[in-house]
C-alpha cells in the first residue's frame, strides 16, 4: 500500500508512568460517513507501539479506540498522517476497577498526614452501610478489615479525608474542611456521615446565601440525601427543613457537603454531615450517573475518585495503592 504513515501509541497511567497492559485491542476508524474500520491490533503495553495505517490521501481524519483489559476504554484524538509520518500519541488510561486491588498502608505506617483522621477514629465508633458495624477502626482493627464492601468504603474514606484536608473553606481560607468532623458514623462505598462542628454549619449557609459571590462552589440538589440520612442513621431526627447542600465545582472528583441539622436520642441537637465525591460535576453527567449508572454499578467507585484525583496531583498520598 502506497502512503503509510505510522501511530506511535504509549499509553500512561495517571501518575504519568508506562501503563502495563497484557492485553490491549487497539481498533483504527477512519471517520467518513460510515466510521469505517481500517485495522485491529492485539497488542501489550509497554513498550509504546507502532502502528501503520494509511495516509493521506488515501486516508485522514482517523482515529484510535483503544480496550485495554486493565484500564478503561477510551480514544485518541482525530488525526491524520502524511507519507512516511510518524506522530507520537502519548494516551492517559483510567484503571479499571474490576482488574485492581487496593494495598493499604498499616495503621502504624501511615504518614503524619493522616494524623488528624487517626485521631477522630480514636474517638469514633463506625458501621459499615449495608454491612458489618466495625466499632473503633484504628489498630489491628484497621489493618485486617475484610469483606470487598468494608475495603471499598475503607478506600473511599480515605479519598474523602484526602479532598477535604485539600480543600479549604473558602471563607477564611484556613481551615480544611476535614477540620470540623469530630466523629464518623457510617461509611461506605461513595460517603461517610459525620457529626461536625456546628461552625461548618454556618460556614456553608453563608456559602449558599452568597452564593454568586464564592466562584468555586455551587448549591446542590440534597433531595436525595434526606431518605439516605433517614434510612442509614435511624437513631437520629433530621430536622428536613433546614437540610442544605452545597459543592465544590471541579468537572470531576468534586466535593458535596450536605449539613442536616438533628437531634440525637438523648434529644440533644447536633449537626450531621453527608460528604460525598461525585465522579462528575457536570449536573446533567451526574445526574446520568445517578439515574443510569449507579443502579448497575452499585454508585461511584473509589477507585475512579483516586483515579480522578491523582489526574490533577499525582503526588496525593491516599493511605492506599491500587495493586
Amino acid at each position: 500500500m502506497s502512503n503509510l504513515g505510522f501511530l506511535n501509541l504509549t499509553l500512561k497511567d495517571v501518575r504519568k508512568q508506562q501503563a502495563d497492559d497484557p492485553e490491549t485491542r487497539v481498533t483504527a476508524i477512519r471517520l467518513d460517513f460510515s466510521s469505517t474500520q481500517i485495522g485491529s491490533f492485539k497488542m501489550s503495553f509497554p513498550p509504546g507501539q507502532r502502528l501503520e495505517l494509511p495516509a493521506f490521501p488515501q486516508a485522514r481524519n482517523l482515529v484510535c479506540e483503544v480496550m485495554p483489559k486493565r484500564y478503561r476504554h477510551c480514544k485518541t484524538t482525530i488525526f491524520s498522517l502524511t507519507d512516511g509520518e510518524d506522530l507520537p500519541i502519548d494516551l492517559t488510561v483510567l484503571r479499571n476497577p474490576k482488574e485492581w486491588r487496593a494495598s493499604f498502608v498499616p495503621w502504624n505506617q501511615l504518614s503524619t498526614q493522616f494524623d488528624t483522621l487517626k485521631t477522630i477514629l480514636e474517638i469514633s465508633q463506625i458501621k459499615v452501610i449495608k454491612g458489618l458495624p466495625i466499632g473503633k477502626f484504628t489498630g489491628d482493627d484497621y489493618n485486617k478489615v475484610n469483606g470487598d464492601r468494608a475495603i471499598i468504603a475503607k478506600a473511599a474514606m480515605l479519598n474523602i479525608f484526602t479532598k477535604m484536608m485539600l480543600t479549604a473553606e473558602p471563607i477564611g481560607s484556613m481551615h480544611p474542611w476535614f477540620s470540623f468532623v469530630r466523629q464518623i458514623l457510617a461509611i461506605d462505598r461513595e460517603r461517610f456521615f459525620a457529626i461536625v462542628d456546628p461552625e461548618m454549619g454556618e460556614i456553608v449557609k453563608h456559602i449558599l446565601q452568597n452564593i454568586d459571590k464564592f466562584d468555586d462552589y455551587e448549591e446542590a440538589d440534597h433531595s436525595q440525601h434526606v431518605a439516605r440520612l433517614e434510612k442509614n442513621l435511624p437513631e437520629f431526627h433530621f430536622i428536613k427543613d433546614e437540610i442544605r447542600s452545597v459543592k465544590t465545582d471541579e468537572r470531576h472528583a468534586n466535593l458535596q457537603l450536605t449539613m442536616a441539622p438533628a437531634r440525637d436520642a438523648s434529644g440533644k441537637n447536633v449537626l450531621l454531615l453527608d460528604v460525598d465525591i461525585d465522579e462528575n460535576g457536570d449536573l446533567l453527567n451526574h445526574l446520568i450517573d445517578v439515574a443510569l449508572l449507579h443502579p448497575i454499578k452499585g454508585g461511584t467507585h473509589p477507585f475512579d475518585i483516586h483515579e480522578f484525583m491523582l489526574l490533577s496531583d499525582d503526588n496525593l498520598d491516599f493511605g492506599y495503592k491500587l495493586v
